[in-house]
């Protein structure tokens, strides 16, 4: 893997599948043009029937953060296929209590780095995405 200047943001872009507290997670992580390394794991969340998706895009974006962080990455990007996650965390606006743990956790994952931001990616990367790594659509 090429080495990223600490200087400068590392983007992750991904996407992911979930289903009943289970979801599998890919990512492309680039450093302005170049691109870093693919990643690829699953991750676990607590299912709600009333607000599982949101469920699931909290639990993803939380653990892309704690793995990026574990990587030694100081600055990063998070953009993801949830438009409405990202805007949660920017706006803060009144969430279901529900999501009250999974906000207050992304947001301490995103407090570890340097520099965290989170965004919505172009739909055009998302689906160049889904195709790496045998990525399946499982809802």
């Amino acid at each position: 893997m090429p080495t990223a200047d600490p200087r400068k943001i590392v983007r992750a872009i991904y996407t992911y599948s979930a289903k009943a507290g289970r979801g599998r997670l890919v990512a492309r992580l680039s450093h302005g043009p170049l691109e870093l390394e693919r990643l690829a794991f699953g991750f676990t969340y607590r299912s709600q029937p009333a607000v599982e998706g949101q469920m699931a895009a909290y639990a993803a974006a939380t653990a892309l953060a704690c793995r990026l962080a574990s990587m030694g990455l100081r600055r990063v990007e998070l953009l993801g296929p949830d438009g409405e996650l990202a805007e949660d965390i920017v706006t803060h606006r009144r969430l279901p209590a529900a999501l009250t743990v999974p906000y207050i956790t992304l947001g301490c994952a995103l407090n570890r780095f340097r520099e965290g931001r989170i965004g919505a990616a172009e739909p055009a990367a998302l689906l160049a995405l889904r195709g790496m790594a045998g990525y399946r659509r499982s809802a």
